[in-house]
């Protein structure tokens, strides 16, 4: 818009200092032959009439001064009927005040006493040129310096002396110091005071910056004084305006102060900028310069190219410093700037700036400064969805949303005021809104993602689009029952993520975590923490048929970093995660949590292994610990199974077993073993482990006994141990060596049971002393 308005004002002011000039001569000849000759010549002539064979000359005077004189030089003949055929004329027009110069001539003309009419036959020219010396020298002495005298040429001039009148049908050709051109047919109509130019109006504006003018039709009236031109178009090299209707006013000294520009003001720059109005009204300084203009009706314009542009309003309010700068702007009713980018596979942003009222400001050579929005205001941001980034190695994998789509996604900023900054080329580089700034991301099929805060600050590409968006003070971002605080979020279109920096905090179905830094994509709903991660279920229903995370207790995670996704309900801590309800604890490098069922999967990553820590009830009632280490754990609430891999190490009071793989299941929450419902102590122990299933290279480890097998089934209410697979052994330091091809064995005595396969197995039972 405000590129356009420059080029506009340049144009008009072209056509004022060019065309006008031009057809004010016209006026101003034709409007002193109806005041000099017709209104003062009555018929039948009372001149004094010198007429020979070689001189006619025919003039006019009142108090002592001469308004104009007719000579011919040669044959004068009264033909029949009172005609007159004048030869070599020449007409000089002196002016009521003796200060004008203006002569008419050419080789033929005819007069007719009865019709009153003057006409030229063939080629008549017409001299206008001002004469200040004139009141203070004799009668009819031309001027000593000529001083850019108007050349007028054309054909068959037909002048009334009756009725004032002045017309011709043929091409009218002009030349002066500023300008030149032609024209078809002129007509003055003397008791309107207008001068009509019939057709194809082509003027040549000469200078530094040469312009042409062209119009379909002019009219110059003295009341009111104006020339009004239908289908003005002005071109100056690349750069062009047209109008269906152009007015320009003038003021007693026929200085012009305004301009009109009605129906279709269109206009387009060298840059390619177009721009179109219903309606432009300028208001002019003395010397032809713009004080104030004003622009109707469906304003807009737009600018093509690598930095596309549009802008809308409803009018435009301009003000002008000197050497015809623009230096205020104000845009009102439903103004709209966008900015698009140019198309990026995989990535398109277009930003628009609504509002009721922009105020522009503008710095020196035109550019734009800064703008300030009044009223209502909003920043809308259309994103397409970037392509996916390539996973790297190690970075968990989450669930796709399945509402992702290619579908534009609009994020609308609100605010009680936007301020705006541009660069060198009037494109936006910096927006900021306070206060009460808000941002709402919408995505179909999923809530509204709200955030508010006290202000909002959008910067801008060299490719015009939004590269982030900052909001400070009080921060909060809602997204159906996901919400979020901090002190500062920092929003990037380019992948929809929503950065939250001072003591940030997201809080989602009882979800509640905490970390240096948060970031959320607010299309696919995933959030990522990184920084002393801490995540807290609560508000837990306690699970009767769960076990080591069915109590109603909170849940809590701590890492160093975190990946949730909404959709699957999973959630990835990694370095150094810790999860724990009440006593039972697992630490692992990386632990991936589904709170929906309370299952987890637990990844170690050399040297770093998993650690366990189940909590048992003792048949004495005491509370003991079950200590497991692995390289991966695999733990479902509901079926209460926790699978350990890779380097089992599972240490109890009881002893130590390491293995392969091993397989732990637990009691339903609140359940004990059988042999111990006597014992006294918790109700609610949800770890208490049932029996375990190891395989692999087994090797249990108490007091003065080490058994290994392949194979082990561990029983917690008997505390008994049965050991097979890989001829299985027992040494006891006192006893020594005891194998078969199962042992069975128990933590709470010394019995061992030895079953060997065969026709008549044999079974021995020892008690150590």
């Amino acid at each position: 818009m405000p590129i356009s308005i420059v080029g506009l004002r340049k144009w008009l002011a072209l056509m004022a200092g060019g065309f006008i000039v031009i057809v004010v001569l016209f006026y101003l000849y034709a409007q002193r032959r109806a005041e000099q000759v017709s209104h003062e010549v009555p018929a039948p002539l009372p001149y004094q009439v010198q007429q020979s064979t070689q001189d006619f000359e025919l003039s006019k005077s009142e108090h002592g001064r001469t308004l104009f004189t007719v000579r011919a030089a040669r044959t004068v003949q009264f033909k029949q009927g009172g005609r007159a055929s004048l030869r070599d004329v020449n007409i000089i027009i002196y002016g009521k005040e003796s200060n004008r110069f203006d002569q008419i001539y050419g080789k033929n003309f005819e007069y007719d006493p009865k019709t009153g009419e003057i006409a030229g036959i063939g080629p008549v020219h017409i001299d206008l040129e001002g004469n200040a010396q004139g009141p203070a020298r004799p009668d009819q002495t031309p001027p000593e310096v000529l001083q850019n005298p108007i050349h007028i040429d054309t054909t068959d001039l037909v002048f009334n002396e009756k009725t004032g009148n002045a017309a011709t049908h043929g091409v009218v050709n002009f030349k002066m110091a500023q300008a030149s051109g032609s024209a078809v047919g002129a007509r003055y109509i003397a008791k309107e005071n207008t001068l009509v130019i019939d057709s194809n109006v082509d003027i040549t504006v000469l200078g530094a910056n040469p312009s042409h003018i062209l119009a379909a039709h002019a009219a110059v009236t003295k009341i009111p004084r104006q020339v009004v031109l239908d289908k003005a178009v002005l071109i100056q090299e690349k750069e062009k305006i047209a109008a269906d209707v152009a007015t320009i006013f003038f003021k007693p000294d026929n200085t012009a102060y305004r301009i009109i520009g009605n129906g279709s003001v269109q206009g387009q720059t060298s840059t390619g900028i177009k721009a179109r109005a219903e309606r432009a009204d300028y208001l002019l300084n003395p010397h032809n310069t713009f004080h104030s203009g004003v622009l109707t009706g469906n304003v807009h314009v737009e600018q093509a190219g690598a930095k596309p542009m549009q802008g809308t309003a409803q009018q435009v309010s301009m003000e002008f410093a000197a050497d015809n700068q623009l230096s205020k702007m104000r845009a009102v009713k439903d103004v709209k700037l966008l900015q698009s980018q140019v198309p990026v596979p995989g990535q398109v942003q277009q930003a628009e700036l609504d509002s009721d009222a922009v105020d522009f400001r503008f710095k020196p050579g035109q550019q734009l400064d800064h703008a300030d929005t009044s009223g209502k205001a909003q920043i809308v941001i259309l994103t397409s969805p970037a392509a996916p980034k390539p996973r790297s190695a190690g970075q968990p994998v989450i669930a796709k949303s399945s509402t992702a789509s290619s579908v534009p996604i609009p994020t609308t900023l609100t605010a009680r005021k936007f301020h705006a900054v541009f660069g060198d080329d009037n494109q936006i580089k910096f927006v900021r809104g306070a206060p009460d700034a808000k941002i709402v991301s919408q995505n179909p099929g999923q809530p509204d993602r709200v955030s508010t805060s006290r202000t909002v600050d959008a910067s801008f590409s060299d490719e015009g689009a939004i590269s982030k968006v900052v909001q400070t003070g009080e921060v909060h971002y809602v997204e159906g029952q996901r919400e979020a605080w901090a002190d500062k979020g920092t929003y990037t279109p380019s992948d929809m993520i929503l950065t939250l920096n001072g003591s940030p905090r997201i809080v989602e179905k009882s979800m509640t975590t905490t970390a240096d830094v948060l970031r959320m994509n607010r299309q696919s709903g995933q959030a990522l923490a990184n920084g002393h991660v801490k995540t807290t279920y609560s508000e837990l229903k306690p699970q009767p048929g769960g076990a080591m995370l069915a109590s109603s207790d909170p849940i809590h995670v701590v890492s160093a970093s975190m990946t949730a996704d909404r959709n699957s309900n999973l959630a990835v801590y990694s370095g150094g995660a810790r999860l724990w309800q009440g006593g039972n604890v697992v630490r692992a490098p990386a632990i991936t949590f589904n709170r929906a069922d309370r299952s987890m999967l637990a990844e170690g990553v050399f040297p770093q292994r998993v650690d366990t820590l189940f909590l048992q009830t003792e048949a004495t009632g005491a509370i003991s610990q079950t200590h497991v280490t692995a390289n991966h754990l695999d733990y479902s609430d509901p079926q209460r199974r926790a699978h350990f891999s890779g380097g089992v190490v599972m240490r109890s009071a009881q002893g130590t077993v390491t293995a392969d793989d091993a397989i732990a299941y637990l009691l339903p929450r609140g359940q004990r073993p059988a042999a111990r419902e006597s014992a006294k102590g918790s109700d609610d122990t949800p770890s208490q482990i049932d029996h375990v299933v190891a395989d692999g290279h087994v090797v249990v480890q108490q007091p003065g006994r080490r058994a290994t097998g392949n194979h082990l089934v561990y029983t917690a209410a008997q505390a008994k141990y049965v050991l097979t697979g890989g001829n299985p052994s027992i040494f006891d330091a006192e006893r020594g060596s005891v194998n078969g091809d199962s042992l069975t064995f128990y933590s709470h005595d010394d019995r061992v049971l030895v079953e060997s396969k065969g026709t008549s197995p044999a079974i021995t039972q020892t008690r150590p002393k």
